[in-house]
């Protein structure tokens, strides 16, 4: 399966550790240099223009999308363990 992998900038230090987990399950993985802006903004002209069978949006939960896309999107959020008082 050719796969697209997506990251938002603050996530794209994990991308290579993604990529080689799903390469060594037999997948042809690419990543997305172009910066994300939210579960919206999908790469979906750059996973046309390699053809993948699917996209792999990490960082957001899932966002309903008023148009059918053509490439499944599987989305990871990515969940962080703070303490809100931390911020005070």
């Amino acid at each position: 399966m050719r796969i697209l992998l997506q990251f938002p900038e603050g996530l794209k230090k994990h991308a290579l550790k993604h990529a080689h987990r799903l390469e060594a399950d037999g997948h042809e993985v690419f990543l997305s240099a172009a910066p994300t802006y939210g579960a919206c903004d999908l790469a979906l002209d750059e996973a046309e223009a390699i053809h993948a069978d699917e996209i792999v949006h990490f960082g957001h939960a899932k966002f309903p999308i008023a148009q059918p896309v053509k490439i499944p999107v599987e989305y990871i959020e990515w969940k962080v363990d703070v303490k809100v008082e931390d911020f005070a």
